[in-house]
């Protein structure tokens, strides 16, 4: 049972797949979590162009802040480029 005042973030890693999270995205929602879960375009970091980085980074963040503001706990997990993110 899901309980309306917890929620998870999962951050997939670079070139990573919200599939790979199947697992611990169940877990959570046995867990009471609802989970949101991004996984990012890998050619952000490829281009070279650091605004990129940054401005993908903005709309995770702020996706992130208003799909979670309504939640008492929040947590945020990740793998590899994805606890930056997450950070």
């Amino acid at each position: 049972m899901k309980d309306s005042s917890k929620v998870a973030c999962l951050f997939a890693g670079y070139k990573g797949k919200i599939s790979s999270f199947d697992n611990a995205i169940k877990i959570l929602n046995d867990h009471g979590y609802s989970v949101l879960a991004y996984e990012h375009d890998p050619t952000v970091l490829k281009r070279g162009n650091p605004h990129d980085l940054l401005e993908m980074l903005d709309e995770i963040h702020k996706d992130v802040f208003v799909k979670t503001e309504s939640y008492k706990k929040v947590i945020c997990l990740g793998v590899s480029l994805g606890v930056g993110i997450g950070f």
